[in-house]
């Protein structure tokens, strides 16, 4: 209790850089550096687009697994904590990809590969009917 009395006495708040710019110039200048290099550009793209599909993916697999049987209503618990556990695998394996000297470049080539593959698992269960829909679900929490 003292410790945090004195902490918050002593600790002057960070305000950040409080020049004379203003918040449309700062804007102004990060969309004029986005705009000058492709490179930046590209992630930035590629970022928004791999967020939208997870996006997606977060909205929209309770009612994919659910259209399965409607007479019985899936493990949602369940379902939800191998996701987390496949999300952890996938942590893990970045860190060993990195240990063994995969470049983050090509790490993200093959996620976005891998990624694409396991989220056209659903679409393609529903066409012919196989169960590759969960187990596409996995991959890409990995």
């Amino acid at each position: 209790h003292r410790h945090v009395s004195k902490g918050l006495h002593f600790w002057s708040e960070n305000y950040g850089d409080q020049s004379s710019t203003s918040t449309v110039s700062n804007f102004a200048a990060a969309l004029r550096q986005t705009f000058s290099d492709s490179r930046i550009l590209c992630v930035g793209i590629t970022q928004a687009c791999f967020e939208g599909a997870m996006y997606s993916f977060v909205f929209m697999w309770t009612p994919a697994v659910s259209s399965r049987d409607l007479n019985s209503t899936p493990p949602f618990g369940l379902i939800f904590s191998t996701f987390m556990l496949c999300s952890m695998a996938g942590s893990q394996c970045f860190s060993i990809c990195i240990k063994k000297g995969f470049s983050p470049e090509y790490i993200l080539k093959v996620t976005l590969i891998v990624s694409a593959i396991s989220l056209s698992l659903g679409p393609v269960d529903s066409i012919i009917g196989t169960n590759w829909q969960y187990p596409g679900f996995l991959l890409f929490e990995v």
